[in-house]
């Protein structure tokens, strides 16, 4: 019987501590506070999202948006690409009209 209650008082404590801590994470998120494990999902989406880059030699940045008026001035071909590629292996930088 003394088990029992034991038990049971255990289970009311640990699942009352789970609940705030829950609430705690939760807030924590709705505040802006990221664990590593977003901030990585944040990178992972961010190399996996496509940008635009002129293929021409003098090109330097990549675009948002293939609209940009800085694609205007392209002679070469508009290419889309991974931000990670146009950072990486084609060493462009942020459009300044287009990431504002």
């Amino acid at each position: 019987m003394y088990f029992n209650k034991t038990t049971q008082r255990f289970k009311k404590v640990l699942l009352s501590t789970l609940l705030v801590a829950g609430i705690a994470i939760s807030l924590l998120a709705v505040n802006g506070f990221t664990t590593q494990e977003s901030k990585s999902d944040s990178i992972s989406q961010q190399s996996t999202s496509s940008v635009y880059i002129c293929t021409g030699n003098s090109s330097t940045v990549y675009h948002k948006s293939s609209n940009c008026r800085g694609l205007n001035n392209c002679k070469a071909t508009v290419k889309t690409v991974s931000k990670t590629d146009a950072i990486n292996t084609y060493k462009r930088r942020a459009c300044k009209i287009c990431y504002k």
